[in-house]
């Protein structure tokens, strides 16, 4: 399943130079899944606004065309 979400990062005391790599190991410490994309969207003084897309496991049970339930193990 893919997420969609807008998330605030604190931009702390981080050069453009760095940036990037400052980014990339928020989503690893904080977020679930595998960021497929993301794009600055705004900022407001120290804080970068993100709009980012996750592909996480869908652990719910799925339903088949005839209507019976199948697990996922």
């Amino acid at each position: 399943m893919i997420i969609s979400k807008r998330i605030k990062i604190g931009r702390a005391k981080v050069g453009s130079e760095q940036l990037l790599e400052y980014i990339q190991k928020y989503f690893n410490d904080t977020l679930e899944g595998e960021v497929l994309r993301f794009a600055i969207i705004g900022a407001s003084g120290a804080t970068l606004v993100v709009d980012v897309s996750i592909k996480v496991d869908d652990t719910s049970q799925k339903t088949k065309k005839d209507g019976r339930k199948r697990s996922h193990g």
